[in-house]
């Protein structure tokens, strides 16, 4: 069945009038700037642009959000777990205590995001650009970081537990209090990289 399709302009308008679920539309257009609190746009499909909009507490659970824009947006609170991310842009966006379990995020930008508290678990993270992202006691029990960049991250308090490090850039990373316990780190690219101990490590450093 196809989902009704609906434009950034009518979406708008009928927010405007009070009306906040918007699950299963198939939305395009610009939505840069504004202020959408609570939308809920669950199982929606959305080829959209929401660079500096205000999306806290937003449901976008299971929605496809593929090769979408949402640099410097914020999403704290919000739910995107299992949601179809790959290729979108969430480069400084605010992303604190957001629900991002089992979401699809292969090759999506999240350099220098905000995602303190964020909730990945079991998030699909290959070849995801972190560089410089805040990951302060963030839970990425059994997360896909294979070839992701988290260079210059902070991952202190982290939860890495069951996570997959293969090829993982960890160059001038803060792992400082998190949790690796039986992570596989033979497998991560380590320099100047900060310890849970407080040590530093350089492993295939290049």
């Amino acid at each position: 069945m196809e989902k009704e399709r609906i434009t950034a302009e009518d979406l708008l308008r009928l927010y405007a009038a009070g009306e906040r679920d918007f699950s299963g539309a198939n939305v395009s257009g610009e939505l840069i700037g504004l202020d959408l609190q609570g939308i809920n746009l669950s199982n929606a499909y959305l080829l959209v642009y929401c660079e500096r909009s205000n999306l806290s507490n937003a449901n976008f659970q299971s929605a496809g959000i593929g090769d979408c824009g949402f640099m410097e947006a914020n999403l704290s609170g919000a739910n995107l777990s299992e949601a179809i991310l790959s290729e979108s842009n969430f480069e400084g966006a605010i992303l604190m205590g957001a629900d991002l379990r089992r979401s699809q995020m292969i090759r999506t930008s999240l350099g220098g995001a905000n995602l303190v508290d964020a909730d990945l678990r079991s998030a699909n993270l290959e070849s995801a650009d972190l560089a410089s992202a805040s990951l302060v006691d963030a839970d990425l029990r059994n997360a896909n970081l294979e070839s992701a960049n988290l260079a210059r991250a902070n991952l202190t308090g982290a939860n890495l537990v069951g996570s997959d490090l293969r090829n993982t850039k960890l160059r001038d990373a803060n792992l400082s209090y998190a949790n690796l316990a039986g992570v596989d780190l033979s497998v991560a690219i380590l320099c100047n990289t900060l310890m849970p101990d407080g040590t530093f490590r350089d492993d295939h450093c290049v």
